[in-house]
């Protein structure tokens, strides 16, 4: 396990996308102390998951997936936070695949947010651009 979560945080640091996983896995501990609380399990229990070949292969490849993840460093920290709040409510409510489908929800909202500001982005620099070549004489 040790071996798996080396190899996929290196490789994440060379390809500069491992804030992602850092923070999903900040996140998922902080996350996991709220649940051990507001559940009165214990927080090495909450934590466990995070141990698993599953959310290994959720934290280092499906989070990191470069043609799911907004562009912008600070969206995709916010976005991962978000992912991970979402899987704690579902983890409250007993969704076994908590992880996937707080993603499933996520992810492309998040990706339909980012195209929208980018596209508000566009039409300002047009319209600005009108505007300076309309007062050329």
């Amino acid at each position: 396990m040790f071996i798996i979560w080396m190899i996929g945080l290196v490789s994440l640091w060379k390809i500069n996308r491992l804030n992602i996983a850092l923070t999903y896995i900040l996140a998922f501990v902080a996350f996991a102390w709220v649940r051990s609380v507001y559940t009165g399990d214990l927080f090495l229990a909450e934590v466990a998951p995070l141990t698993g070949p599953m959310y290994q292969l959720f934290a280092l490849f499906m989070l990191t997936d470069p043609k799911t993840t907004v562009k912008s460093r600070t969206g995709q920290n916010v976005v991962v936070l978000i992912i991970a709040f979402f899987e704690m409510i579902l983890r409250l409510n007993e969704f076994v695949y908590a992880p996937f489908y707080a993603l499933f929800l996520v992810g492309p909202i998040a990706l339909i947010v980012e195209d929208r500001l980018q596209e508000n982005k566009v039409d300002k620099r047009a319209d600005q651009n009108l505007k300076n070549v309309e007062g050329v004489p």
